[in-house]
């Protein structure tokens, strides 16, 4: 079943599902492609991952840290200074 769509152009999106295999539960994050924007049929590629549904806690706190990194990176303060290239 479908949670979420994430559009990230015309030709491919972030699909977030729930997923079963082999009678275990999966948190499945895959990209789906279509062949042109007037396409209306999209298909899964092999990118993507499924997490088992008893790591869903830990992969959250991977994805929180990310988060907290992201709001470090924007706090920080911008070096202006020139590269020199070595």
């Amino acid at each position: 079943m479908s949670v979420y769509e994430l559009l990230k152009n015309d030709l491919e999106k972030i699909v977030f599902d729930l997923s079963e295999f082999k009678g275990k539960d999966y948190i499945d994050i895959r990209l789906w492609i279509r062949d042109g924007p007037l396409i209306k049929e999209w298909r899964p590629t092999a990118k993507g991952l499924s997490i088992p549904l008893e790591q869903a806690s830990e992969f959250m706190e991977g994805v929180g840290l990310i988060f907290h990194a992201i709001e470090k990176k924007k706090e920080a303060p911008v070096n202006n200074r020139k590269r020199t290239g070595k």
